[in-house]
Formats: C-alpha cells, structure tokens, sequence
C-alpha cells in the first residue's frame, strides 16, 4: 500500500512510501525503481531535501530518518516525541 509521493522539482522523479518499510526513488522517464531506501519501519511520507542531494522520510512511528541520495546510507535518525 502506497502512502505518499513527493515529485522532484523537474517532475523526472518521484520518491513514493510504503507499508513495505521502503522509500522508492522512481524515475517518469523510464517507469521504474532508480532506488530504494530501506527502513526498520513503514515510512509515511518521504520529501526530497536540498534539491535531490537528500531524502527525508517520516515513520508510521514518529521517526524521521534522512538518506543520502547518492549513497543510499541515512545520515541521520530524529526520534519524535509522543504525547
């Protein structure tokens, strides 16, 4: 199941979250996985951050998690606060 998508600003990629505990980087052009973004979660939402250099996601449990694009390595890990 498909969460969210947040489109680059060129609209020639997409990132997508999932139940599946990925973030997919797709490309329009050719209609397929560029790359995956593995996670000990479900993500819930996932942006492109300072341009396409970095993707942030946001956990089905309040973590954010940020990834270098290049790399696919996540350089760092926010824990949020629960109420």
């Amino acid at each position: 199941r498909v969460f969210g998508i947040d489109f680059t600003s060129d609209a020639r990629r997409f990132v997508s979250t999932s139940d599946d505990h990925q973030v997919r980087m797709w490309s329009l052009g050719n209609k397929d996985v560029e790359k995956r973004f593995p996670s000990d979660e479900a993500m819930r939402y996932a942006y492109f951050v300072d341009g396409e250099d970095e993707i942030v996601g946001c956990s089905t449990e309040n973590r954010f998690v940020v990834w270098d694009v290049a790399t696919r390595v996540p350089t760092a890990t926010f824990r949020g606060q629960n109420k």
